[in-house]
């Protein structure tokens, strides 16, 4: 622990400070002393040519992109990245009929946007006989160069059609001067080459104005094909042949739950390195996943037996259960040839000491319990940066000038900031008093009102038994003199006046005095017409 508690320490040294608030960005960052290890493991798989699916396993906010980052940094020219933070699946009854009932599965879609990634990070003038036509930027050295072999070919045509020698006697005979026929032979050229120059300015305007209209090519699916990787193999083969990449990064392809795209994309790697795709060193897949990938939750389903196309899946029988998720876990090791898990450096444990160390440059301090609360909870790096920027600029905001008249605690607007970084959507219905928290509030006040009535009632009925008591004192002290009296007046008529006497009840001994107390009357009442008040 203490090992983890000294990576937390060397944070500050590889931020950088964004402006007065000195904030911190969030972009992964590259931290020599914890990422290094997981970049020199990644470069040593690249050694041994049997590698081609490598895995860099871990939880959401571990540091995977920032070690990918760096991998791609030093191996750039040979990387392509593939990331499909922002595919989103669509609805299959948001679909038109016309489209393919296969082009719409999870796994299709998934391949869809990896094929348009892979073609469409290439320059155009590096594919040049791919079937994606997109708009480039265009080449003036090469505009010159073509506008120069038009203007060679017009001369050319100018010297075989005669053209040349008519020109030239045209020109002598209508200015009246000696015509240098290797002045003409540069006027025509210039000629050829100003008017190819125009063609092309004119040409670029037209494609362009269709390219508008029409719009540029897209990935689709025909009806005869199964997947995107089957119908555009060639296309993806050339891409590689022409790009010369050698490294795909593929992130957030677990955020998908699906098990059958690592099936096929193994197989195109696996396509890809044939001996009669490739000639130079192989091409390496890399995939950066959480650990849950290939645990139940991603079980493939299974289509009832004879179920047509399109056909919602049904769960694996239970019978088969137990079987076909050990085989699954199992394909974890067997869709990868290595597995490289990345250890997180904050936990629940050091996650409290993280947002003190965030905050250690601020003017704005958190309370340690608080810190320590918070991250029993919140563990993931990015997200304690963004608590702890939004805390900075709130706490300076909010407690700003010297007109204002309340004073916010920091603890209140750090509990605010982390409120808002889990429950965006409850923090933004807070303004119209609609979020949870408000609906807390009120069940808080409701439960408070019931208890203040609970306690009331307690409390009315406590006074009203504190006043019968007091009432049953008084009566039972008033009787006990009359009976006393009656006593005193029995033993003057048998002639025992002021002697003493003694009393009992129930066989117990009674003095005078008791015969003024609430107990000895509550024993009275609750006794039978057979028991009598001995006095002797």
């Amino acid at each position: 622990m203490e090992e983890r508690r000294g990576d937390v320490d060397t944070i500050e040294q590889d931020d950088e400070f964004i402006g007065e608030w000195e904030l911190r960005p969030l972009t992964p960052r590259y931290q020599e002393s914890h990422h290094s290890p997981y970049v020199e493991a990644l470069n040593d798989c690249l050694k041994n040519t049997n590698i081609h699916n490598i895995a860099l396993s871990g939880g959401y906010g571990v540091g995977k992109s920032s070690i990918l980052s760096r991998f791609a940094d030093e191996h750039e020219g040979d990387v392509v990245q593939v990331s499909l933070l922002t595919l989103t699946l669509v609805d299959k009854s948001q679909i038109d009929d016309s489209v393919p009932k296969q082009s719409t599965t999870k796994t299709n879609l998934i391949q869809q946007e990896i094929v348009k990634q892979l073609l469409y990070s290439a320059e155009p003038k590096d594919m040049p006989q791919s079937r994606f036509r997109r708009i480039g930027k265009p080449s003036r050295l090469r505009e010159a160069i073509i506008a120069a072999y038009c203007g060679v070919v017009f001369l050319g045509i100018m010297f075989i059609t005669g053209w040349f020698g008519k020109i030239g006697s045209a020109v002598s005979s209508t200015f009246k001067i000696d015509w240098n026929p290797v002045a003409n032979m540069m006027v025509l050229l210039l000629v050829g080459v100003v008017s190819a120059l125009v063609l092309i300015e004119l040409s670029r305007g037209r494609v362009h104005l269709r390219q508008l209209s029409a719009g540029p090519a897209t990935v689709t699916l025909d009806e005869e094909s199964v997947s995107f990787f089957d119908q555009y193999l060639d296309e993806i083969v050339y891409f590689f042949e022409r790009s010369r990449r050698t490294l795909v990064i593929f992130e957030d392809l677990d955020r998908f739950d699906d098990f059958h795209i690592f099936e096929t994309l193994r197989a195109l790697n696996l396509l890809l390195n044939s001996p009669r795709k490739r000639l130079r060193k192989p091409i390496r897949f890399i995939y950066a996943l959480k650990d849950s990938v290939f645990d139940e939750a991603s079980l493939p389903k299974a289509k009832p037996s004879g179920a047509k196309e399109g056909t919602e899946a049904k769960n694996i029988p239970e019978a088969e259960g137990t079987e076909k998720a050990e085989s699954i876990r199992a394909n974890r090791t067997k869709f990868f040839d290595i597995v490289i898990p990345v250890v997180p450096f904050i936990s629940h444990t050091t996650a409290g000491s993280l947002i003190l160390k965030l905050l250690e440059r601020s003017e704005s301090r958190v309370s340690p319990w608080i810190a320590d609360v918070a991250g029993r909870y919140v563990t993931d790096m990015r997200l304690l940066k963004n608590v702890c920027n939004e805390f900075i600029v709130f706490h300076d905001r909010l407690n700003a000038g010297d007109g204002v008249d309340v004073k916010y605690e920091a603890d209140q607007i750090f509990a605010m900031m982390l409120y808002k970084n889990t429950r965006i959507r409850q923090f933004e219905l807070m303004k119209t008093g609609e979020s949870d928290m408000d609906g807390l509030y009120v069940d808080y006040r409701r439960l408070v009102s019931r208890n203040i009535s609970v306690l009331q009632q307690e409390n009315r009925e406590l006074v009203q038994q504190q006043t019968d008591l007091t009432l049953t004192s008084k009566r039972s002290e008033k009787h006990g003199a009359a009976l006393r009296t009656f006593v005193e007046t029995a033993m003057k008529s048998l002639n025992a006046a002021g002697k003493s006497y003694s009393m009992k009840f129930l066989n117990k001994s009674l003095s005078p005095a008791d015969l003024g107390k609430q107990s000895f009357w509550a024993s009275i009442a609750a006794s039978g017409v057979q028991d009598f008040l001995t006095v002797t």
